[in-house]
């Protein structure tokens, strides 16, 4: 950011908190989230669609991430005066007060913030995402309540919920936090074992990005058996030599099925393991570069270890078949043990596949694995957003 955007954003966010009329809910936001094809944050559209359609006043700050090629919100207040201000603050309480927790060095942030902003950053309710100055808004206000909004798959015993010791983190437990899920499998997921300290502060919203999807896939003319790989850097060696061979196992079992395979690479792959073997051993296989929704279309069956993509292809009603071997046993699977995948934890890969090339077969693992996918990505819930948050 150069000097004449900083002192843009400086009075743009002056102006706005400091001087425009006070709004009901403050919804704040890293800039990474920028991902609609409008450069908004898609978690948030339809939150202020909501508040926008009944009359609920609200500001919307984005902090930057000068790191990001994700664009600027159109829609949004450019925060980065104020977050260079909070980091500024930051660095000032942790010199005064080494070793201190995060959370109570927040307090004094907050005191300060309030202060400098003549306390216009008070609101009676914060939306925030990833954890984003939460501890600092309770600390603001702390007769306000702050709604943390769900961003990705989350599962219990989450790192970002508990401690190493699966205790709730001292920052969590705050009576005021709450947490917004995109489904009841997901809430029941996280607040296993933890019931009496968030059974209360936890609540299902629903999946607000609006899509697209015609709900249940179609029977189709042409199929393909569709690998979504997982080969990153984020492995070790021997840990990719394993994933490999449970490519190549699988593979095996279909050389009789006659159908062709289609292998999607991670975005992160960079040739991180040769599996141009593959290829030569397996005439039926080849790579696609196919976005995920063209691919979803002419797709029998979705293949991975444990690629979230499982999720995605079950909102179009497709099942997924879960790789795996003794050394990596489909009990150990977080779609099995977590989240209680409904099929296919029993059977051989040819099986599954000689069943679905049945319309009727395809049809009815379709509607199980649509039923399952809506357990966990439930309809957005514009009353309960509005009754309960607003």
């Amino acid at each position: 950011m150069n000097i004449r955007d900083f002192i843009k954003s400086f009075w743009d966010i002056t102006r706005h908190i400091v001087f425009a009329r006070r709004a009901k809910v403050l919804f704040y936001y890293p800039q990474h989230f920028n991902r609609s094809a409008k450069g908004t944050n898609p978690f948030f559209d339809a939150l202020l669609e909501t508040c926008e359609n009944n009359g609920i006043s609200y500001k919307l700050i984005e902090e930057p991430d000068w790191g990001t090629d994700k664009p600027r919100n159109p829609k949004a207040l450019k925060g980065d005066a104020l977050y260079l201000l909070i980091l500024l603050l930051r660095k000032m309480v942790r010199c005064l007060r080494p070793g201190k927790p995060f959370y109570l060095n927040e307090t004094i942030v907050a005191r300060i913030l309030n202060v400098l902003t003549f306390g216009r950053l008070l609101y009676s309710k914060y939306i925030s995402i990833s954890g984003s100055l939460n501890e600092l808004f309770l600390a603001l206000n702390p007769k306000g309540q702050v709604f943390e909004m769900q961003h990705g798959i989350v599962y219990h015993n989450i790192i970002s919920f508990f401690g190493k010791d699966g205790r709730l983190k001292e920052a969590y437990k705050n009576p005021n936090l709450h947490f917004l899920f995109w489904g009841e499998g997901y809430r029941q997921s996280v607040i296993r074992g933890h019931e009496s300290e968030l059974e209360h502060r936890t609540h299902v919203i629903g999946y607000p990005v609006k899509s697209d999807s015609a709900g249940i896939a179609p029977t189709h003319q042409e199929k393909y058996i569709v690998f979504s790989l997982q080969f990153t850097a984020d492995w070790d060696m021997p840990m990719l030599e394993q994933v490999k061979q449970m490519l190549i196992e699988c593979l095996e079992q279909l050389r009789t099925t006659g159908t062709q395979v289609l292998l999607k690479h991670h975005p992160r792959y960079n040739n991180v393991i040769d599996i141009r073997d593959i290829y030569q051993r397996f005439d039926f296989v080849q790579e696609t570069k196919e976005s995920l929704p063209s691919l979803i279309n002419k797709t029998l069956l979705h293949v991975t270890y444990f690629s979230t993509t499982a999720f995605e292809f079950a909102a179009e009603g497709v099942p997924t078949f879960f790789m795996s071997n003794r050394n990596f046993p489909l009990n150990n699977n977080l779609f099995y043990c977590e989240y209680g995948y409904p099929i296919y934890r029993e059977n051989k890969i040819a099986y599954v596949v000689n069943e679905l090339k049945q319309p009727n077969n395809f049809n009815a693992y379709s509607r199980i694995v649509l039923d399952w996918y809506q357990k966990y990505y439930s309809p957005y819930n514009e009353f309960f957003s509005i009754n309960n948050i607003y």
